[in-house]
Protein backbone atom coordinates (compact mmCIF):
# COMPACT_ATOMS: atom_id res chain seq x y z
CA UNK A 1 0.00 0.00 0.00
CA UNK A 2 2.86 2.65 1.33
CA UNK A 3 4.84 1.62 -2.66
CA UNK A 4 1.58 2.73 -4.55
CA UNK A 5 1.10 6.20 -2.03
CA UNK A 6 4.58 6.60 -2.89
CA UNK A 7 4.61 6.22 -6.33
CA UNK A 8 1.12 8.28 -7.12
CA UNK A 9 2.92 11.48 -5.09
CA UNK A 10 6.12 10.69 -7.28
CA UNK A 11 4.07 10.62 -11.05
CA UNK A 12 2.12 14.13 -9.38
CA UNK A 13 5.33 15.68 -8.65
CA UNK A 14 6.74 14.75 -11.84
CA UNK A 15 3.22 16.37 -13.18
CA UNK A 16 4.03 20.00 -11.42
CA UNK A 17 7.28 19.91 -12.51
CA UNK A 18 6.45 19.08 -16.40
CA UNK A 19 3.53 21.46 -16.15
CA UNK A 20 5.82 24.86 -14.53
CA UNK A 21 8.64 23.47 -17.54
CA UNK A 22 6.10 24.29 -20.01
CA UNK A 23 4.63 27.22 -18.25
CA UNK A 24 8.08 29.00 -18.00
CA UNK A 25 9.41 28.11 -21.64
CA UNK A 26 6.29 27.13 -24.02
CA UNK A 27 7.47 25.11 -27.52
CA UNK A 28 7.38 27.35 -30.66
CA UNK A 29 4.39 25.48 -31.61
CA UNK A 30 2.11 26.47 -28.63
CA UNK A 31 1.91 29.93 -29.98
CA UNK A 32 1.90 31.85 -26.06
CA UNK A 33 5.00 33.74 -27.01
CA UNK A 34 3.74 36.25 -29.26
CA UNK A 35 5.95 39.04 -29.70
CA UNK A 36 10.00 38.50 -31.07
CA UNK A 37 12.04 39.16 -28.65
CA UNK A 38 15.86 38.12 -28.61
CA UNK A 39 15.04 34.76 -27.16
CA UNK A 40 13.10 33.99 -30.03
CA UNK A 41 13.44 30.14 -31.08
CA UNK A 42 14.02 31.34 -34.98
CA UNK A 43 16.87 31.73 -36.84
CA UNK A 44 19.35 34.28 -37.91
CA UNK A 45 20.91 35.40 -41.40
CA UNK A 46 24.13 38.10 -41.02
CA UNK A 47 23.25 38.67 -37.47
CA UNK A 48 19.63 39.75 -38.20
CA UNK A 49 16.41 37.75 -37.36
CA UNK A 50 14.98 35.43 -40.14
CA UNK A 51 11.34 36.96 -40.21
CA UNK A 52 8.28 35.64 -42.12
CA UNK A 53 7.01 38.49 -44.56
CA UNK A 54 3.53 37.03 -44.61
CA UNK A 55 2.50 36.68 -40.74
CA UNK A 56 5.34 38.27 -39.29
CA UNK A 57 6.33 35.09 -37.53
CA UNK A 58 9.78 34.19 -36.22
CA UNK A 59 9.13 30.79 -36.44
CA UNK A 60 11.20 29.41 -39.85
CA UNK A 61 13.16 26.85 -40.50
CA UNK A 62 15.39 25.81 -43.09
CA UNK A 63 14.42 24.55 -46.42
CA UNK A 64 15.81 22.66 -49.22
CA UNK A 65 14.87 22.40 -52.86
CA UNK A 66 16.77 20.78 -55.81
CA UNK A 67 16.63 22.27 -58.49
CA UNK A 68 18.05 21.53 -62.35
CA UNK A 69 21.26 23.07 -63.78
CA UNK A 70 20.44 20.89 -67.03
CA UNK A 71 18.19 18.39 -68.37
CA UNK A 72 18.23 14.67 -68.82
CA UNK A 73 19.30 13.64 -72.08
CA UNK A 74 17.74 10.45 -73.44
CA UNK A 75 18.03 8.31 -76.25
CA UNK A 76 14.85 7.30 -78.16
CA UNK A 77 14.08 4.17 -80.09
CA UNK A 78 11.16 3.45 -82.64
CA UNK A 79 10.07 0.22 -83.59
CA UNK A 80 6.78 -1.55 -84.43
CA UNK A 81 5.04 -3.84 -82.33
CA UNK A 82 5.77 -7.38 -82.94
CA UNK A 83 2.43 -8.77 -81.92
CA UNK A 84 0.32 -6.16 -83.78
CA UNK A 85 2.50 -4.38 -86.81
CA UNK A 86 -0.56 -2.55 -87.56
CA UNK A 87 -0.69 -0.80 -83.93
CA UNK A 88 1.58 2.65 -83.84
CA UNK A 89 4.79 2.91 -83.63
CA UNK A 90 6.61 2.32 -79.71
CA UNK A 91 9.14 4.75 -78.57
CA UNK A 92 11.39 3.43 -75.94
CA UNK A 93 13.14 6.35 -73.30
CA UNK A 94 16.01 5.71 -71.78
CA UNK A 95 17.99 8.18 -69.58
CA UNK A 96 21.85 8.12 -70.88
CA UNK A 97 23.08 10.91 -69.21
CA UNK A 98 21.56 12.53 -65.74
CA UNK A 99 21.64 16.35 -65.46
CA UNK A 100 23.53 18.77 -63.01
CA UNK A 101 21.52 19.30 -60.25
CA UNK A 102 22.09 22.10 -57.09
CA UNK A 103 20.24 22.36 -54.00
CA UNK A 104 19.21 25.83 -52.83
CA UNK A 105 18.43 27.24 -49.29
CA UNK A 106 15.43 28.37 -48.07
CA UNK A 107 13.40 29.46 -45.54
CA UNK A 108 9.92 28.22 -44.62
CA UNK A 109 7.04 29.85 -41.86
CA UNK A 110 6.04 26.89 -39.57
CA UNK A 111 2.70 28.97 -39.10
CA UNK A 112 1.56 29.79 -41.91
CA UNK A 113 3.73 27.81 -44.44
CA UNK A 114 5.19 30.31 -46.90
CA UNK A 115 8.10 29.50 -48.41
CA UNK A 116 10.77 32.74 -48.80
CA UNK A 117 14.08 33.51 -49.48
Amino acid sequence: MGIILLMMFGIFIFGVVVYAFNYYWPSPSSGSRVQHSDNHPGITKNGKDIICPKCKSPYCVFYYEERALTMDRYKTKTRIHPLNPFKPLVEEKIRVIPGQRFTVMRYICTKCGKIFD
